[in-house]
């Protein structure tokens, strides 16, 4: 009788495609969280350019997201516009631009010494996909 009680509700929880206000929180923390690990708590991002990184297709993807918010305050100091971003050719709606990103963000883990199972930790992917992903990008192990 559990069962049947539960089946006749339903919850719906709405994720960041869907709640523009949930992924600005999380575009907010992260700057955050970022700025704090490289030390640069000036940078901010205008609307135009809140607007533009939640119009690209990295809301499905939170190892993009995270990756995209690190690069933004390792690359720029001050107040983030969208034409900022354009010109750092982060989204383009093709494939190689993110795979550009993924390898970019395994190389400088990789260059910082931290471990194989600590860098997978980090991009959220198993220890296997990330020697697919290295041999995938041809970096060195």
């Amino acid at each position: 009788e559990l069962y049947y009680r539960i089946a006749e509700y339903s919850i719906e929880v709405s994720g960041i495609q869907e709640d523009q206000a949930l992924f600005y929180n999380m575009l907010r923390t992260g700057l955050y969280y970022y700025a704090t690990v490289y030390d640069k708590h000036n940078i901010k991002l205008d609307d135009k350019a809140k607007e533009f990184l939640y119009q690209c297709n990295i809301k499905e993807d939170l190892n993009l997201l995270e990756a995209t918010i690190e690069t933004i305050v390792r690359r720029c100091d001050g107040v983030v516009s969208e034409q900022d971003l354009m010109d750092m050719e982060l989204y383009q709606d093709n494939e190689a631009s993110l795979s550009r990103l993924e390898k970019e963000r395994i190389s400088e883990l990789l260059q910082s010494g931290i471990s194989k199972t600590e860098i997978a930790k980090r991009l959220g992917i198993g220890r296997a996909t990330l020697y697919r992903k290295l041999m995938e990008y041809e970096l060195s192990e």
